[in-house]
């Protein structure tokens, strides 16, 4: 090429941003972003008004994941940070996030601020499990409703003390045979503390629904802690025939069937407390049940 050659000035150069390679880069970001716009956006189970999908079904998937199921057992019994649930199920915060999402939106988990003195800068938001966690069954089924109806008109007639005392009574036959069904096939040694944890509270109360935590055993005494109830919903409406007279009436039969056991509760969720606590202790290892 001469001095006074002509050098085209219309072709970029092969290393600017305007390369061939370039212009075909941002045809198909263009084609991507263009398919991304018409693709209807992605949601947390939640669905639209003119989604098929119902409510129940939501909820399903919601808990048919493990990971999600994981995540319920930590927040039931207290409340979590993110930085914690990660720590204890090895998970990564961005994964913890999408899974509370889905779980807050069908109102199995909810946010709750850290009490306390508040420290410098944001403060940190806990979940927990809802106190009224939604009871699914296909097809659904409503049988707090019906209890309370059976209750209410048993009630009408006679009065709620003779029927507190009913409940009372039926519900210690009950934990008497409960207890009997044990010794036979549980076979505990004695009845000690420590068999009552492994044989009634994670073998029979686990059976019964519920998610009990000990909080302190001894040789001669135990207490533990109920966080969930499967009554909640009528208990609370109707607290001293289901927490007073049933819940007592259960526990006093349990200790008549054991021998030489005394059972106090100590908070109820029926009567506004964040959990069921009892403690039971060992008056006379050596009486014989009643």
């Amino acid at each position: 090429m001469g001095r006074n050659a002509r050098v085209p000035t219309d072709v970029p150069p092969v290393n600017s941003r305007n390369g061939p390679n370039s212009v075909r880069a941002g045809a198909r970001l263009r084609k991507r972003n263009a398919t991304a716009k018409a693709r209807p956006k992605a949601t947390y189970l939640e669905g639209t008004a003119a989604s098929p999908v119902s409510q129940d079904s939501r909820i399903f998937a919601a808990l048919g994941s493990r990971v999600r199921m994981r995540i319920l057992q930590e927040v039931l019994a207290e409340a979590r940070s993110i930085s914690e649930l990660a720590e204890s199920l090895r998970l990564h915060r961005m994964t913890l996030r999408y899974h509370l999402a889905v779980l807050m939106s069908m109102r199995l988990v909810e946010q709750v601020r850290r009490s306390g003195p508040r420290r410098v800068g944001r403060p940190a938001m806990l979940y927990r499990a809802s106190r009224h966690i939604a009871s699914q069954s296909f097809p659904r089924r409503r049988f707090d409703f019906m209890a309370q109806l059976v209750l209410e008109t048993y009630v009408d007639p006679v009065g709620e003390a003779e029927v507190s005392q009913t409940l009372r009574t039926k519900a210690q036959k009950l934990g008497e045979s409960s207890i009997r069904n044990l010794k036979a096939n549980a076979k505990p040694n004695g009845w000690t503390t420590e068999d009552f944890e492994r044989v009634v509270v994670r073998g029979l109360f686990a059976e019964f629904g519920l998610d009990c935590e000990v909080v302190e055993r001894t040789d001669r005494e135990i207490t533990y802690r109920a966080f969930n109830c499967p009554f909640l919903e009528l208990a609370e409406r109707m607290p001293r025939l289901v927490c007073d007279a049933l819940d007592e009436g259960f526990h006093r039969g349990i200790d008549r069937a054991m021998g030489g056991v005394r059972t106090r509760r100590l908070a109820c969720m029926g009567h506004g407390d964040p959990y069921c606590e009892y403690v039971s202790y060992w008056t006379d290892l050596s009486q014989e049940a009643a």
